[in-house]
């Protein structure tokens, strides 16, 4: 029933592949705010309107028939298929599902414009039924079209509104079917009682259709969601299995229940074949729910993770119930009247209009104050309420009730409905990852079709049975077929040739017949109310939620930092300046010390004996130089020139800004590193457990962004169900650590955390049982304590860490997780792997522990100029991070490798944009060649990595994301280095000027969004904090850029134009 979400043009082929291109950015950068549709004015406005008569045409079909069913059983009679003229088009719809899927894969023109044609088709069928099978035939083939076409207006309007504007179109979208929804019977009922018949109820789609059919072929835009597919390569992504078995189950069942007692005895061999089928098709469809044979995850029908979050099935259940209970009554209290009062189609229309009109403004009234309501359970318990009430004060009606109670009771059930009947498509959306907001559109509408369905199947064969069973007890000396024929109502020619005693009779016992329909009603309105009260608890959680989120963050209305600079492509986007007033003046908790401070580390290291007396293979000691010094380092810091930009860098005591960057070309005095721990902690450890619960929660609400790489959910699990396990102590020291080190509230625990996770990791490695060792746990604290030590100044401990986690990382296989088969090569030393799973959260904590590690191998590979141990990207059989916090919510996305990183088409998260850009990096610093074509391929290569990463160079995501904010300050550098390997001498003068213009912007770019950051002081919560060391070396390699065009050779206006040539400038202008 409700209208959920609402969703230009060419025929050119050119131009319908940059709607292709537009398609695949829109959805991968939501919220922009910038229009993503090319037609404008009154061609939009035509096309929008040509998308809205189909939505009111599919309205109209929903409840036209809602009062004309005596008119069709008195020409086609066969009273006992009657629930089929409803049940028919709705059991149509129910190919929503696939559908709603194919609009991803095929062409959507193709797809939409098919979906109108098979609507016409059905709808000329039925005005032409020459008997009832034929009527029920192009009710299913019209509900087809219907729900192909609805599915079709979704799309369409997702591709070409933007965020911002959405909300407008949906609401226009809403009354649109509201409108189709009243005048349904209305319309219907007049060409009943006119010399047009009923006939013409189906034929006026036809008139619509061809009004609108040159917008339909013109205007539409010819978007391919999967360009580059063959037909047989899209029709292979189709869940064809699922499909059909759910799809003919759902009809088998629909079948038993509609035939049961009318067509057929209920023990009849016919029944107990439907009854069969429909629960074999049914058990089977939920086994390939779980198993899936031959069809991947993101090709699934329907997203079986659904299915383990509560909030989410709730929300189905109510979608079913309120969508189920509200359509059938508008079949009902039409029939109440025509069937009991003898009222013509015309005036039965009518007296529905108390309901949907009330149903209506509650529809809206909800979707307006939704947004502005902190909560949204008093909509469903408010609304189930005021349904129970109306629903079992209708169960008290009879013949002789006053019209007027009819009315009130109507507006109350279609005002509690219309409180939340639509509301659950925008909460769902809400509460889950962006990239599932299809899938929960998808969920929720086939719940909602579902309960139509099977409501209206329900109802029918319970009205049928049950009125024929009391006209038949009541009259036991007429036959069958004429009870049958009574149950048409008060018009029909049976009831007219009883005497006045027996029309009473049967009109009392009609009445009864409807009352058991309100009794089901009644029951589903009570199982909604109940199943209403556990969302206080999803609304308390958002709250708190929102609560803590507001605690560590600086006011919503300050800018972001960052925000103020656009990210130089290789067309200059246009910028604002700074404002610094509208920065905090003072930091809401502690002052980080730590993290931004180390840019560069200390050329000077002390014992590199990290005490580890046992490793996975003593054989690779050699190999991997764990022990050894990095002599490469050592070497790589003596040729640089201490001259250079010698007073980049502030002073600040509070900051511990370090006074050395060797590695980027900036020395002023040499630093000592910090002294190594001892081995054994000088604290207790029990004083430092009651101050691990606040670490844990330190760490995943301020530390967890720069590194999302654990689910905090498993992560709290494996911790309360196995606290003795040496892996997990290991995993939550580590955590407490990151947090001290960060935190100055708990940076006299870092020694003492230090040691206790050595100390545990020696504990795990010297355990006889290979598994202790080999775990996601320990790897994943091997990642954390190389993260430590990169911000303690040491490289060379860092590099010496990351050698144990690679070698740890051979032994799980974590390069192999997403290869197709089953590898054949052998570990040495061990063979031991991580245990197969479907959890899809977990699968995912491995693919972005594995990716950490190869951001950290890059990065140390670059500091020292080592040799990868990891091997080529092109061996890494592992996809690429979707998007989304770890946790019982999260849902994956189809990514492709990073091979394969170009074919993109959805959302790019800040860590899967991070690890473009590390590949990116490493093209421009190690394997660029001064020539014309290797360095136009980078360029090209750069140009459309940026344009997959526009999302997350939006302002409210750098505002709150470290690792978006990392990423665009590393672009910026990438230009930088563009710019100092391109091939200048043989460039045309305008566009040498050209990229001087775009190595001014990019520099301008970095000194603003640093010295921004800098002015905040570091403090907790800030987008700045946590991720400064994360990707370093691209950023200070163009730094030393800089450093190397700044010479005095240019002037110093040009110098002073880039904000970075002294502590002055970054740390007050």
């Amino acid at each position: 029933m409700g209208h959920l979400q609402t969703h230009e043009a060419t025929r050119d082929n050119a131009v319908a592949q940059v709607d292709a291109e537009k398609y695949v950015r829109d959805n991968a950068s939501q919220g922009s705010g910038k229009s993503p549709r090319d037609l404008h004015g009154w061609k939009w406005a035509l096309s929008y309107t040509a998308m809205l008569s189909t939505t009111f045409l599919f309205a109209l079909d929903n409840t036209i028939v809602a009062d004309i069913q005596p008119a069709i059983i008195h020409d086609l009679t066969q009273i006992e298929l009657l629930p089929w003229v409803g049940t028919g088009f709705a059991l149509g719809t129910m190919v929503v599902l696939p559908l709603s899927k194919a609009y991803g894969i095929f062409s959507i023109r193709s797809l939409y414009l098919a979906n109108i044609l098979l609507f016409e088709v059905g709808s000329a069928l039925c005005g032409a039924a020459p008997n009832m099978n034929a009527m029920i035939l192009g009710r299913v083939i019209a509900g087809v079209g219907g729900a192909g076409m609805y599915a079709g207006t979704l799309t369409y309007v997702a591709v070409c509104t933007s965020m911002e504007e959405r909300a407008a179109y949906m609401a226009g979208s809403t009354v649109v079917w509201g409108i189709g929804t009243v005048l349904g019977p209305v319309v219907g009922g007049a060409f009943a009682e006119s010399s047009a018949t009923w006939r013409w109820g189906f034929y006026i789609n036809l008139v619509v259709g061809a009004l609108f059919c040159p917008a339909y072929l013109f205007l539409f835009p010819l978007i391919d969601p999967q360009p580059g597919k063959s037909l047989s390569d899209k029709l292979k992504m189709m869940d064809w299995p699922m499909t059909l078995t759910f799809l003919s189950g759902s009809t088998f069942l629909i079948m038993a229940i509609s035939f049961g007692g009318t067509l057929y005895s209920w023990h009849s061999g016919a029944e107990i074949a439907f009854w069969t089928l429909s629960g074999t098709l049914l058990v089977i469809a939920a086994i390939l729910l779980k198993f899936h044979p031959g069809v991947s995850k993101e090709n699934q029908l329907w997203p079986a993770h659904f299915l383990q979050i509560p909030v989410v099935m709730n929300l189905q259940l109510q979608v079913f119930l309120s969508g189920g209970i509200i359509l059938t009554i508008t079949y009902y209290i039409p029939l109440y009247f025509q069937f009991i009062r003898g009222d013509g189609p015309l005036d039965a229309g009518v007296r529905l209009l108390p309901l949907v009109i009330s149903m209506i403004v509650a529809t809206i009234v909800s979707g307006l104050m939704l947004p502005k309501t902190p909560c949204f359970s008093p909509w469903y318990i408010g609304g189930s309420v005021l349904v129970l009430v109306g629903t079992a004060l209708m169960y008290t009606i009879d013949e002789n009730t006053n019209n007027a109670n009819i009315y009130g009771y109507s507006i109350m059930i279609g005002f509690g409905a219309g409180c939340y009947v639509v509301i659950g498509f925008t909460i769902l959306q809400s509460l889950v990852p962006v990239q599932e907001i299809s899938n929960a559109v998808a969920v929720m509408t086939i719940a909602q079709n579902f309960g139509m369905v099977l409501f209206l199947s329900l109802c029918g064969t319970i009205f049928q049975n049950t009125a024929i069973a009391e006209v038949g007890k009541a009259l036991p000396d007429l036959p069958k077929d004429q009870v049958s024929e009574l149950i048409a109502g008060t018009s029909s020619h049976a009831f007219q040739s009883l005497s006045q005693r027996e029309k009473s009779i049967v009109v009392t016992s009609i009445t009864a017949a409807i009352r058991c329909v309100w009794l089901l009603f009644m029951v589903a309105a009570a199982v909604s109310f109940v199943f209403s009260l556990p969302l206080v608890v999803q609304d308390l959680q958002t709250r708190l939620e929102r609560a803590e989120a507001q605690l560590g963050t600086r006011s919503q209305d300050a800018t972001p930092l960052g925000a103020d600079t656009g990210l130089p492509l290789l067309m200059p986007l246009p910028r604002t300046s700074t404002d610094s007033s509208v920065l905090p003046s003072e930091p809401k908790t502690a002052i980080i010390q730590q993290e931004v401070a180390y840019l560069g580390e200390g050329t000077t290291f002390g014992d590199v004996d990290l005490g580890f007396d046992q490793l996975l293979d003593l054989d690779s000691v050699d190999k991997l130089r764990w022990d050894a010094p990095n002599e490469a380092l050592l070497q790589s810091v003596a040729h640089i020139d201490p001259s250079i930009l010698t007073a980049t860098w502030p002073s600040d005591p509070l900051l511990d800004i370090p006074q050395t960057m060797p590695w980027a070309g900036i020395t002023t005095q040499s630093v000592q590193g910090p002294a190594l721990p001892p081995s054994h902690p000088t604290h207790p450890e029990a004083s430092l457990e009651q101050m691990l619960p606040e670490l844990y929660h330190y760490f995943f609400k301020y530390v967890y962004n720069s590194m999302p790489i654990i689910s905090e959910a498993r992560f709290l699990s494996e911790l309360s169900t196995n606290p003795t396990s040496k892996s997990i102590s290991a995993l939550k020291y580590s955590i407490a650590l990151l947090s001290a080190a960060i935190s100055s509230q708990y940076q006299h625990l870092r020694q003492d955390l230090y040691s206790l996770v050595r100390r545990q990791i020696e504990d795990c490695e010297m355990d006889p049982d290979t598994t202790v060792f080999s775990n996601l746990n320990v790897f994943q604290t091997l990642l954390f304590m190389v993260r430590y030590e990169i911000m303690s100044s040491n490289i060379t401990r860092a590099w010496m860490t990351l050698g144990r986690a690679i070698r740890l990382s051979s032994v799980l296989r974590l390069h192999m997780i997403d290869r197709s088969e089953k590898p054949d090569d052998a570990v040495p030393g061990l063979h031991v792997s991580l245990p197969a799973t479907d959890d899809e959260c977990l699968l995912e904590e491995r693919r972005r522990s594995f990716w950490l590690l190869f951001v950290w191998e890059t990065y140390i590979k670059t500091r020292t100029a080592m040799e990868s141990h990891l091997g080529p990207i092109s061996s890494f059989h592992v996809k690429l991070p979707s998007p989304g916090r770890l946790g019982p919510k999260f849902s994956p996305v189809d990514m492709p490798f990073l091979i394969d990183a170009e074919r993109l088409i959805t959302g790019v998260s800040p860590f899967c944009a991070c690890l473009l850009m590390v590949d990116l990096a490493m093209k421009c610093l190690n394997k660029i060649e001064y020539s014309n074509e290797g360095h136009t391929a980078l360029e090209r290569c750069f140009r459309e990595r940026v344009l997959l990463m526009q999302e997350i160079f939006e302002d409210q995501t750098l505002s709150q994301d470290p690792i978006a904010l990392t990423t665009k300050l590393n672009m910026s550098a990438i230009i930088i280095i563009l710019y100092d390997k391109a091939p200048k001498s043989q460039e045309a003068p305008e566009l040498v000027m050209k990229r001087i213009s775009l190595h001014q912007d990019s520099a301008k770019c970095i000194a603003d969004i640093l010295k921004a950051s800098w002015e905040t002081r570091m403090m907790e919560g800030s987008p700045f904090t946590l991720q400064a060391t994360f990707l370093a070396w691209p950023l200070a390699t163009a730094i030393n850029t800089l450093a190397e065009a700044l010479q005095p050779s240019m002037s110093w206006n040009k110098m002073k134009a880039t904000g970075i040539h002294s502590h002055k400038t970054l740390g007050k202008n």
